[in-house]
């Protein structure tokens, strides 16, 4: 395992969404979410329902060692075949 992989899967990105209650998943395929379907996986995916969620989540992802990205509903976008070492937060299925 790599120094970098090591460092962000010591900080617990499941335990943080599960106390938060937010969806996530490791490793996600983000060509699912692009309207071109290209794009490998994410380091983590999160899928908060509502605003409060996110900013919630937010405020936590930013104390982790990955970068955080946002994907709204993936048009006008290109993720490359290596994919984001990221924690990449999808707002495209947010409500109030």
């Amino acid at each position: 395992m790599s120094a970098a992989r090591e460092m962000w899967s010591a900080f617990d990105y499941a335990a943080l969404a599960a106390d938060l209650g937010v969806p996530a998943r490791a490793e996600v395929p983000l060509s699912e979410y692009t309207t071109l379907k290209v794009g490998g996986p994410a380091a983590w995916l999160f899928e908060p329902r509502t605003s409060s969620e996110a900013a919630r989540l937010f405020a936590a992802l930013c104390e982790g060692p990955l970068p955080v990205r946002v994907l709204g509903g993936g048009s006008n976008l290109i993720v490359a075949d290596e994919g984001v070492r990221a924690a990449v937060v999808h707002t495209g299925r947010m409500h109030a």
